[in-house]
């Protein structure tokens, strides 16, 4: 479920965004930004479903905090906003990352340092692409996160355990990885463009 966390990091976007004057810099339009934000708080009253179990492990998924951000991370990929083969080593990268950074405890999976998981995608979109960053960097950072912290992981619950895939730990894990990442790529590519502008100026 999307816990008081997000509400602050969904604030936070929306300010930066007033003051970026808009994500054209990533290249995200109003509408994309707009599913980003609210689909996951229009989701958060529907119950996770059962989606398989394995090994005996119950597994159920949370719409709001996993099968939302997993459509719109395989809308961008669809899309064509970037090349896959980009996706596929900024997946790698993030998934590594975030396995690192996560752990089984009592409440499931834990994710540490999840802001530092969200500059990974964010620097490696920014550097390798041009026209579809913050889709880059929002895809590679929830899929990471679910493949690095939870898929992977998942082999080492116990028989008859029962898991919530975007509902554990820290509950909104995978869909404010995406959002962080997005904010923190609009921050770079902002600190860029001031950059490139001090350097005209000064021809």
């Amino acid at each position: 479920m999307i816990s008081a966390l997000i509400f602050v990091t969904i604030f936070t976007l929306v300010l930066v965004a007033y003051v970026l004057e808009g994500f054209e810099p990533v290249g995200l339009s109003f509408p994309e930004v707009l599913a980003i934000i609210f689909l996951p708080l229009v989701f958060n009253i529907v119950p996770p479903v059962h989606v398989a179990t394995f090994n005996d492990v119950y597994i159920l998924a949370e719409f709001s905090g996993f099968l939302v951000p997993l459509f719109i991370s395989l809308y961008f990929i669809y899309s064509g906003k970037f090349p896959f083969w980009k996706f596929g080593i900024g997946i790698t990268v993030v998934s590594a990352v975030s396995y690192y950074f996560s752990d089984i405890s009592g409440v499931g999976v834990v994710v540490y340092n999840l802001l530092l998981i969200s500059a990974v995608s964010a620097v490696y979109s920014v550097l390798v692409e041009n026209r579809g960053i913050g889709a880059l960097a929002y895809s590679c950072s929830t899929l990471g996160v679910f493949i690095g912290s939870d898929l992977v992981r998942i082999l080492s619950f116990s028989s008859k355990s029962v898991i919530t895939i975007g509902g554990g730990g820290l509950s909104d894990a995978i869909s404010i990885s995406g959002i962080s990442s997005i904010l923190v790529a609009l921050f770079l590519m902002h600190l860029f463009q001031i950059k490139n502008l001090k350097s005209i100026e000064e021809l």
